[in-house]
């Protein structure tokens, strides 16, 4: 596989998980793991991560020559 297609999965990866994060916030989704219940603050920087991750990705695809 190519560095330029494993970027691309990558970065599409990453964007994928981020949006889903969003909507669990703006649309009040619950996530519970057995007893936990996943606090929303950490859906937020879920998104924040994971973006940063996305849009990295993507940069450094956009530099390869």
């Amino acid at each position: 596989m190519k560095l330029k297609t494993f970027l691309s999965i990558t970065s599409f990866f990453f964007f994928v998980v981020s949006i889903i994060h969003l909507l669990r916030v703006l649309l009040h989704w619950n996530f519970t793991i057995g007893n936990y219940s996943l606090p929303y603050w950490m859906s937020v920087a879920a998104f924040i991560a994971t973006m940063f991750l996305s849009i990295m990705a993507f940069r450094f695809r956009k530099n390869l020559t």
